[in-house]
């Protein structure tokens, strides 16, 4: 089997394993107990008492408890179990303390909100101020200059004239700056 195909089988078992929960914890201290009971009974068969039979099993498999830690790593997905212990113990606090949860839930609410609507009107403003110009690179500035040189500043009525006689614009807008 190739190796994204391995990973991908051991995650798949991995979810299963989750999905299985209690059952599948049951059915592994069973067997767990059954092959305790079967090396201490050739133990007891080799010579030696019970105890000390029971406790060179307990041995040969690694002990109990790092027997069973070391199965329930592999079954699950830990953090994904701890994601879902820490979810359920904030859910529960939150139900204790019902007045302080809803406090804190509005408080974000509104922050998030007031953040969102600064982003956005930020974004619109300063970040894209031409967003409804299709080729901004070919915008133009019309201003004009008297016989002398001198920069004058166009009135409304240039405007209007500008507007209705410029057939090689697409468009004609105005902009106050002072």
């Amino acid at each position: 089997m190739d190796p994204l195909g391995a990973r991908l089988r051991s995650v798949w078992i991995r979810v299963f394993g989750m999905l299985r929960g209690r059952r599948a914890e049951d059915e592994f201290q069973d067997e767990l107990a059954s092959h305790i009971a079967m090396h201490t009974e050739d133990g007891v068969r080799a010579g030696l008492n019970p105890e000390e039979a029971r406790r060179r099993a307990l041995i040969r498999l690694g002990g109990m408890e790092q027997t069973q830690q070391a199965y329930r790593e592999r079954r699950t997905l830990p953090w994904i179990e701890e994601l879902l212990q820490d979810v359920r113990f904030g859910v529960r606090m939150m139900g204790r303390n019902r007045g302080f949860s809803v406090v804190a839930i509005v408080t974000l609410a509104i922050g998030i909100g007031t953040t969102a609507t600064a982003f956005t009107w930020i974004d619109a403003v300063l970040l894209q101020p031409l967003g409804g110009v299709a080729e901004p690179n070919r915008l133009v500035t019309l201003e004009t200059v008297t016989s002398n040189g001198d920069w004058v500043p166009n009135s409304y009525p240039d405007f209007i004239d500008f507007r209705d006689q410029l057939k090689l614009f697409d468009g004609i807008a105005v902009a106050h700056v002072s």
